[in-house]
């Protein structure tokens, strides 16, 4: 019996830490995801931004 206990409570911590890395998994991905079209719509908006100043100038 306890070693029916302790196994299954390893399989289950076991499932526990797969489900916290692939939690941690996907939200590093969200986050790289967004910060990667963050950083795309900023360097698009810039030079056009500059180039209206520019030519308003």
């Amino acid at each position: 019996m306890t070693f029916l206990f302790s196994s299954s409570s390893s399989s289950s911590s076991s499932s526990f830490v797969s489900t916290v890395l692939l939690r941690t998994l996907v939200s590093v991905i969200t986050y790289a995801h967004y910060s990667f079209c963050f950083h795309l719509l900023i360097f698009s908006c810039v030079p056009q931004l500059f180039s209206t100043i520019l030519v308003s100038e």
